[in-house]
């Protein structure tokens, strides 16, 4: 914007975070700036479009989407989590682990999801594959981050819920067409989504009836656990912020949960932490809450893997006639 042109990254991010502080009080904790690109100046929309930058990360809102369609127009490779043209048959809206099979190596314009459907549609995928779905209840509690730099009026949020289902957020009728969109499945859904206060990660609640049910819970867990589709890639070195083990299956009472109670608990990153599996309620044949970091996962971390699963990987790999022009393999990589 305007006000940030010309100024620099550091200067920028520290602006926003006092500004954060000041709306929130002690409850915001500051986030600190990328060391390495602290000192690195913030350019106007026509410098970057005129500029030498070939690959843009855009998270502009639904109203200032054309701004994309001009980067393409100028030979951009454009990945994008604002909502702007998701929903499109012919742009690919991709978590990398389930559907990167819908990327090319000639791709140049790739959507990433809401925070809360990476995390939903990593730990269905496997169980899709497994058990089938019959239909899907969702009900999410996002954290005040979910939204970027917002500041909602507190009283809406501190100490409270704030139904989130019936404002502009839209929130839920995203979900529900990128779930499906992104597993290529058009089971019911119904989703309920909820603001909360807690700075950083969504928690879901996932309530699921299946074509064939799982045994037990530990057969869920392991299930989760064996769940890594693109670990070759990861092995070599092709994503800079991996997802070693893109499910973090836990079985402690009281996991998952957003906040995390010691220092000693690992971040999340770019891993969904799932858990509280029941497969004996009364009415869905599967129970289970996820968590995701809707800043390592959904912000930054997703987009940032799908761009270099076609960069580092797809185009690479169509030069040396590893993979065909629709992105399939031709011979063991």
């Amino acid at each position: 914007s305007a006000s940030s042109d010309g100024a620099c990254y550091r200067e920028v991010w520290e602006r926003k975070e006092r500004e954060l502080v000041e709306h929130y009080g002690n409850f915001w904790k500051g986030m600190e700036w990328e060391k390495e690109i602290g000192d690195v100046g913030v350019s106007s929309f026509e410098e970057m479009l005129g500029g030498d930058d070939d690959v843009i990360f855009s998270s502009i809102p639904l109203r200032a989407g054309v701004l994309e369609d001009r980067l393409l127009e100028a030979g951009k490779f454009v990945v994008s989590n604002s909502p702007y043209r998701r929903f499109e048959p012919d742009v690919p809206v991709v978590v990398s682990e389930v559907n990167s099979h819908v990327l090319r190596p000639s791709t140049n314009y790739i959507k990433s999801p809401n925070c809360c459907t990476n995390g939903i549609v990593l730990s269905l995928h496997p169980i899709l594959t497994k058990y089938g779905l019959i239909e899907c209840s969702l009900t999410t509690y996002q954290s005040i981050t979910g939204r970027g730099d917002l500041k909602y009026d507190r009283h809406l949020v501190e100490g409270n819920v704030y139904p989130i289902g019936r404002t502009d957020e839209n929130t839920e009728e995203y979900i529900k067409m990128e779930v499906r969109k992104i597993l290529g499945e058009g089971f019911p859904i119904s989703v309920s989504c909820q603001r909360v206060f807690v700075q950083r990660n969504h928690f879901i609640d996932v309530k699921l009836r299946l074509k064939n049910k799982p045994q037990s819970a530990q057969e869920v867990y392991d299930l989760w656990a064996g769940y890594n589709p693109l670990k070759h890639l990861t092995e070599s070195g092709i994503f800079s912020h991996p997802s070693h083990t893109p499910l973090r299956p836990v079985s402690g009472v009281g996991y998952p949960r957003p906040v995390f109670p010691t220092s000693t608990d690992p971040p999340l990153g770019m891993s969904v932490m799932v858990g509280n599996v029941l497969t004996d309620d009364e009415m869905y044949d599967l129970r289970y809450n996820l968590v995701v970091d809707n800043i390592d996962r959904g912000a930054f971390g997703g987009p940032l893997q799908n761009a270099q699963f076609v960069l580092n990987y797809l185009r690479p790999a169509y030069l040396q006639g590893l993979v065909s022009e629709e992105g399939q393999r031709l011979t063991a990589i």
